[in-house]
């Protein structure tokens, strides 16, 4: 069996959900036998995997990918992790221009109508795409690497840190006002910052804001075992269907590094091991004074990534998907030729 990954980035680096996703898999494991670039391979793989939208510039260079796989019978898989349909509705001004946004919206319907295959990084983003994609499908959470857990030791003062795009600033203002009453009430606590930088409008509030330069995950994973030392982490989320198709990502990359977290009680954290925000100055009070607490919480959250969300113990997953995919092979040409033409 041969698949091949066109992933998200560009000549310089591969984007983290796409390494997150596929290539650590292949790395793990000789078991996932994937190839992967930036465009078409020079070879003909038995299933291609797009990854997100990969960085594609150009409309008619997704139907020039779509007709290749249709010529050479090879099996057009989607993968996403972002509900791109919801994101005009959901988040119009996370950045992006109205262009912008509209050439992802019309990308990804081409995509979820002519994909043979759809893979789902969770079960809200692939029942939000059944009325746009009635085909075969998968969902494929998020797994972290062994070599990425790095158990840390803590000591005062007491640090809170968000991680985050500066996409997702609005999703970060939600905690903000507790963050504010925090730091004045508490003065040996601080914030640090990763990721949002200093895009936060209006908005000045005492926080120290990590310069990572990186250009690849492992540098992202490697500065972040040099330089974070969090206590607790907080992801708040605005609850709309673009963040509700979002995973668990956070409480994986928190656990990871070490710290607790407080999550909102959204859809991408309603069942992981953190505290739940109802009122977040109040759930950080209580973590903040009540170290051992947040000791027993962090273990039960590290025993339950180590038992169940290592990429290390989860190869089958892959195996089971790519075996299924392949198996159905040429059912799933059968039905692209009944049901299915280009123009």
């Amino acid at each position: 069996m041969k698949i091949h990954v066109i992933y998200e980035g560009d000549s310089t680096f591969i984007g983290n959900s796409s390494y997150i996703r596929w290539i650590i898999p292949s790395k793990v494991s000789p078991l996932i036998p994937i190839t992967y670039s930036l465009g078409i391979p020079n070879y003909i793989p038995d299933i291609l995997i797009i990854d997100r939208l990969h960085g594609i510039k150009k409309f008619q260079d997704i139907i020039y990918i779509i007709k290749w796989c249709y010529e050479h019978n090879v099996i057009l898989v989607h993968s996403i992790d972002d509900n791109y349909l919801a994101l005009a509705s959901d988040k119009p001004d996370r950045g992006l221009n109205v262009g912008k946004i509209f050439d992802m919206y019309k990308s990804e319907h081409l995509f979820a109508k002519y994909a043979d295959v759809m893979i789902y990084s969770c079960e809200y983003l692939a029942k939000y795409y059944e009325r746009y994609a009635s085909k075969l499908s998968y969902v494929l959470p998020n797994y972290i690497s062994e070599r990425f857990i790095n158990k840390k030791t803590h000591s005062h003062p007491i640090i809170i840190g968000y991680m985050g795009t500066p996409t997702h600033t609005d999703d970060f203002k939600l905690a903000l006002p507790a963050i504010e009453e925090i730091l004045d009430t508490y003065p040996n606590v601080y914030l640090e910052l990763f990721g949002i930088g200093n895009k936060l409008g209006n908005v000045h509030i005492k926080a120290y804001h990590h310069k990572y330069v990186g250009s690849s995950y492992e540098d992202y994973q490697r500065y972040v075992k040099d330089n974070i030392n969090w206590d607790i982490g907080i992801a708040p989320l605005i609850d709309n269907n673009f963040n509700r198709s979002k995973t668990d990502i956070k409480f994986l990359d928190y656990t990871a590094m070490g710290c607790v977290g407080v999550y909102s009680n959204v859809e991408p954290y309603k069942n992981i091991i953190g505290l739940h925000a109802s009122n977040w100055f109040d759930e950080l009070t209580f973590l903040i004074n009540n170290e051992d607490y947040r000791k027993q919480l962090y273990n039960h959250a590290l025993e339950y990534v180590l038992k169940n969300r290592l990429i290390e113990n989860n190869i089958d997953v892959y195996s089971r998907i790519f075996a299924d995919i392949y198996d159905q092979k040429d059912n799933l040409l059968c039905i692209r030729c009944m049901d299915k033409v280009i123009v």
